[in-house]
């Protein structure tokens, strides 16, 4: 069974509350994640979470179908304003409403993307399970969330995380969810340790998560480590790592 490591749920925290100011900002490594999972998509990308529209823009220059949604209306209306072109169709999501999965499913995507928002999700489980029924046959869901419950801390607390995931965890959820796990993996160990000493070894005075001494880590890594962890992360992919992939088939 999949064990739930979560704190009381709680109202979520949505959109740009639930991120630090500087990571709009790293295009590096946003670039880096995203060509890790493109592979892993089709044609017709339904995207859970556009935020602020980094993946949303990439899939559109791949010259993609995409489908962004998201649960915060004004984050929506921003990248509805900023990408007026053509492959682009927007909606509302709540993942905690099944009529709302069900309607954007109806789309008919031959894939989903979810980048850092199932852990918000008090019951989890039974949007994987939501996702299943409505999608159709074959469609490939990429999923990443943050990793180990053991680096969970304040920075989590203040963006709204109900938990983080192992692989096994998070493989498990999809499969009791009626998903088939094609693979698994943690990417960004060097994220992960900087994760961990400013969450519980070093954090900051505020305790804030837009502090300017979390910006400023976010800055350095974006411009200088991005590389490293390109070389690091196939030795620890079934290690370690700031965040867990999963990838499952709708069979």
């Amino acid at each position: 069974m999949h064990r739930d490591t979560s704190k009381p749920e709680a109202e979520p925290l949505i959109g740009d509350r639930t991120m630090s100011g500087a990571l709009p900002e790293a295009v590096n490594y946003h670039r880096y994640l995203y060509s890790k999972l493109r592979p892993s998509l089709g044609r017709r990308v339904w995207e859970i979470g556009s935020g602020y529209g980094q993946y949303t823009s990439m899939l559109l220059d791949d010259g993609l179908e995409v489908l962004a949604t998201d649960i915060d209306a004004g984050m929506l209306e921003k990248l509805r304003q900023r990408e007026q072109r053509a492959g682009l169709s927007t909606a509302p999501i709540d993942l905690a409403d099944e009529a709302s999965v069900a309607r954007c499913a109806s789309w008919h995507p031959d894939s989903v993307l979810c980048l850092n928002v199932l852990e918000h999700i008090g019951e989890d489980q039974r949007a994987l399970a939501w996702l299943h029924r409505h999608l159709a046959p074959r469609c490939r869901a990429v999923f990443l969330t943050p990793a180990h419950p053991s680096l969970y801390g304040f920075m989590d607390s203040e963006a709204g995380h109900v938990r983080r995931y192992t692989r096994r965890t998070l493989a498990g959820a999809f499969e009791q969810s009626g998903w088939r796990v094609e693979t698994s993996f943690y990417m960004n160990a060097i994220g992960g340790a900087g994760w961990f000493v400013r969450n519980r070894m070093f954090p900051p005075k505020s305790k804030d998560l837009d502090s300017p001494r979390v910006n400023d880590d976010i800055r350095f890594f974006d411009r200088w480590m991005v590389p490293a962890t390109r070389a690091l992360d196939p030795v620890f992919a079934n290690l370690f790592g700031q965040s867990v992939v999963v990838i499952a088939i709708r069979d």
